[in-house]
């Protein structure tokens, strides 16, 4: 059965592993993604997500199955107002029932 936490720097690590896993399953379809080690890179941005954003971490067990986290709204980023994301809006009810 799932269980969902707070994302948190405990599970940096398996996320890492998770994105870069997902990514190489995209590229054995689409050859056209740029194959370079990504690993320092999405290690950063999950670094810098789990530190300044709101995200949830799905677990089977004690094992990362799955991840989401943002970035925060951004300003004026389509429109003349704070934009909200769904995944963001999700997190936020996530938090309310105390995920």
């Amino acid at each position: 059965m799932l269980k969902f936490e707070v994302l948190e720097k405990r599970f940096l690590e398996e996320a890492v592993s998770l994105a870069l896993t997902e990514y190489n399953e995209e590229y054995s379809v689409v050859k056209d993604l740029p194959r370079n080690d990504y690993r320092e890179t999405v290690y950063n941005l999950l670094n810098d997500m789990i530190d300044h954003n709101p995200g949830i971490v799905a677990l089977d067990g004690s094992k990362v199955v799955g991840f989401l986290t943002c970035y925060a709204p951004i300003e004026n980023f389509f429109v003349k107002k704070k934009v909200l994301f769904r995944q963001f809006m999700l997190m936020e009810q996530l938090r309310k029932i105390g995920i």
